[in-house]
This record gives structure tokens, C-alpha cells and sequence, in this order.
């Protein structure tokens, strides 16, 4: 990359007369509970429950978060509410019909089960009961989830729990910084919270990595922390020239299979409790989210966004591992759905990362995603097809 270095940072040639504007409140993290209408049936995929497999209640006593299911509800409709409330909310499932139970990852890596069970016979026929147990992720978050299931099942409206979404109509608020404070270093309050989080990312056990990239997660989102912070916090990462930036970026790509092979101090040891194939998954997705969060912020303005669109040994090693993601959507759709999104962020100003792109076949791979997210998966429905659109759209390379 051909740029000057101001402050530890490759900025290229300063804007002449131009303020850098940064989002406040970027669209994607506005959090929203309110409850929207079941998807259609021809929108989804359906669990296909039959009575007679719905097993007997167990010998031990259920979860708290278990509720029994209203007689006025029908199994046909118990399938749609439950469907519905996992693709309206982006959550990638596993059903067997054999056990009546689903295995569900949703996208802030909580893993958890949906059992049916069989109770009592009533007037109505038997009682079914539905359990809803966590199998790995935050409790709190969890617990979350599982009243807003259950608000489901009961009432038949979806809330909209999701901590990242493909809507784009929310009001963004904008804050103008001058040319001297969007180039100028960082706080030393920023760099001091940057740092200990690559102390974190630097260990081998599973839960300090998790809690390193969802420290590096809050730093790059404005609505946890200053904006102006969380922009620096992005342009020190994807486009720093000090040794701190480029060992947060290193660890970034490395989360994102980029260096793995190259990098054996960044391994993860998983627990007794936890696989490597969740663990790794998990570091992954939120690898993406950070990176998201970071195209974001700096795509906001023309000169930061061109910036990033340049910085070709970037995009060369990294769009080949977004495009695998989205390659393999049918086994990570989480996956899928983020590496599309920061696809989309560098599209349309990085020819280069484009044609990497386009090398990797990534309109097949996204072809194929959108296919399998159709009444499944609703961000990788509306990542993949707005990615499709944009690519169809922009020149040939």
C-alpha cells in the first residue's frame, strides 16, 4: 500500500476541505424487540412434527424454561411458530423429526435445544410441552431468547431478537469530527483497552480468546462505546502501521482462517465442555463482526472507505476465506451471512477485492447460499441477494 504514515496509522494523503463524518449509531445495532408476523408457510422450511414421535416426559424434572403448549394450538402450527421465530431471527438449526427436538445456534453463539414433549391426555388430546434447554453461550442472553420463543409459540408474533440484521431503514445519526481529529493518534485510554484485549487474543484457552474478540467487538461499536473511540479503534485496526495494530489485525485475519497455518501461536485449546469445531466456529463469527463492525464505521466517509478499498494485501487474503464462508453456508450460515455483509462493504469501492471475488466464484457460492437461506436463515437471505444485486450491477473487472 502507497500511503504516508501519520501516528502509527497508513493515511495516505490527507482530505483537503473535507470533514470525516462517522456513524453515532450505525443501522445494524439498533436492537429491536418488536414482534413482527409469522412468515408465511411457503417462506419456510418446516420441522415436519408428527404426534406419535413427540416422546413421553422424561423421568427427570424439565428446565424452568419449558412452558406447555396452549390446547388451541395445533401441532402443524406449533411447526410454523417455531420455524418462523429461528429464520425470522437468523438462527441456524438441525432438526430431527425421529427425537422431536432441534439443535439451534443463534447469531451471538448461543447453542441450545428445543425439545417436545409428551404429557398427560387431556380433553383436548395430550399435553404437549415444549423445553428449551442451553447447550453453550451466555446465560443471560439465553434466557432472552427463550422467553422471546416461548412469547412466540404463545401469541404467534416474532420478536425481532437478533444482534445483527440486514434492515436498513433505521435513521442513522451522524457526527461530523475534523480532518485533525479523524487522523490523529489514539487515546491513550483506547490503546490502553486495545492492548489488554491482544493480551487475551494472544492465550491458547477458548474463554480468553472469546472474551478478547468480544472485548474487540464492543470497542469497534458505537453504541458501547464514543464514537469517535470506536472509529479509531477501526482505523487502527485495518489500517495501522504500528506493532499494535498490525497484531490485532493479524489476530482479526487469523480468526478468519487467514493465517492459521502460518500462525501457530494463535490456536485455540477448546475445554472439556466445549469442541473445537464450536470453539472455532465461535471465534470466527465474531472475528466477522468485528471486521463488520469496522468496514462500517470507516465506510462511512469516501476518503477512510478508499482508504480500505486500496489496501490490497488486505482484501487478497482475506476475500478468499469471506467467499469459503459463504461457499459453505449450508454448515455456517452465521458464518455466511457476515463474510456477505463485509463483502458488500468493499465492493463497490475495491476493484481489487472485487475481482478476488469474482476469481473465487463468489456468485456461485452466493447463488447457492441464497437458495439454502430461503425459509431458513433471513440475513443470509437478504446479504446474499443484496450482494448479488450490487455485484450484478457494478462494471466488469
Amino acid at each position: 500500500m502507497n500511503s504516508s504514515t501519520r501516528n502509527g496509522m497508513n493515511t495516505g494523503e490527507r482530505p483537503s476541505e473535507k470533514n470525516i463524518i462517522i456513524p453515532a449509531c450505525p443501522r445494524r445495532r439498533k436492537l429491536s424487540l418488536c414482534p413482527t408476523k409469522m412468515a408465511s408457510e411457503h417462506d419456510l422450511i418446516l420441522w415436519n412434527l408428527k404426534l406419535d414421535l413427540i416422546r413421553p416426559i422424561p423421568q427427570y424434572a424439565l428446565e424452568q424454561t419449558s412452558m406447555r403448549i396452549p390446547s388451541n394450538i395445533s401441532i402443524h402450527e406449533l411447526d410454523v411458530r417455531i420455524s418462523s421465530f429461528l429464520r425470522n431471527n437468523s438462527m441456524s438449526a438441525q432438526y430431527n423429526e425421529l427425537a422431536a427436538s432441534i439443535e439451534a445456534l443463534s447469531s451471538s453463539n448461543i447453542r441450545f435445544i428445543i425439545s417436545l414433549w409428551r404429557g398427560r391426555h387431556t380433553r383436548s388430546g395430550p399435553a404437549i410441552i415444549m423445553e428449551v434447554q442451553r447447550r453453550s453461550g451466555c446465560s443471560i442472553e439465553f434466557h432472552r431468547i427463550s422467553q422471546a420463543l416461548m412469547s412466540a409459540v404463545r401469541t404467534g408474533q416474532v420478536p425481532m431478537i437478533n444482534n445483527f440484521t440486514s434492515d436498513r431503514n433505521d435513521t442513522i445519526r451522524e457526527a461530523e469530527i475534523s480532518d485533525t481529529d479523524a487522523l490523529m493518534a489514539c487515546s491513550p485510554c483506547v490503546i490502553h483497552a486495545a492492548t489488554a484485549t491482544l493480551n487475551m487474543l494472544k492465550k491458547t484457552q477458548f474463554e480468553s480468546q472469546r472474551l478478547g474478540m468480544e472485548s474487540l467487538g464492543q470497542l469497534t461499536n458505537p453504541e458501547t462505546v464514543c464514537p469517535r473511540n470506536a472509529f479509531h479503534v477501526a482505523r487502527l485496526i485495518l489500517l495501522g502501521s504500528d506493532e499494535l495494530a498490525i497484531e490485532l489485525r493479524t489476530a482479526l485475519l487469523w480468526s478468519n482462517g487467514v493465517f492459521i497455518s502460518t500462525n501457530p501461536e494463535c490456536s485455540t485449546e477448546a475445554d472439556d465442555l466445549t469442541s473445537s469445531e464450536y470453539a472455532a466456529g465461535v471465534i470466527r463469527n465474531l472475528g466477522l463482526q468485528v471486521l463488520s463492525n469496522c468496514l462500517e464505521l470507516l465506510s462511512a466517509n469516501p476518503y477512510m472507505s478508499g482508504q480500505v478499498a486500496r489496501y490490497s494485501e488486505l482484501w487478497l487474503g482475506l476475500v478468499p476465506a469471506l467467499v469459503n464462508n459463504i461457499r459453505n453456508a449450508s454448515e455456517m450460515p452465521n458464518a455466511a451471512a457476515l463474510s456477505a455483509e463485509c463483502l458488500s462493504h468493499v465492493a463497490l469501492g475495491s476493484s481489487d477485492a472485487r475481482s478476488e471475488a469474482l476469481r473465487n466464484d463468489v456468485v456461485h457460492a452466493l447463488v447457492q447460499a441464497l437458495e439454502y437461506a430461503k425459509g431458513r436463515h433471513l440475513s443470509l437471505e437478504m446479504e446474499s441477494h443484496k450482494l448479488i444485486t450490487m455485484l450484478s450491477s457494478l462494471p466488469e473487472v
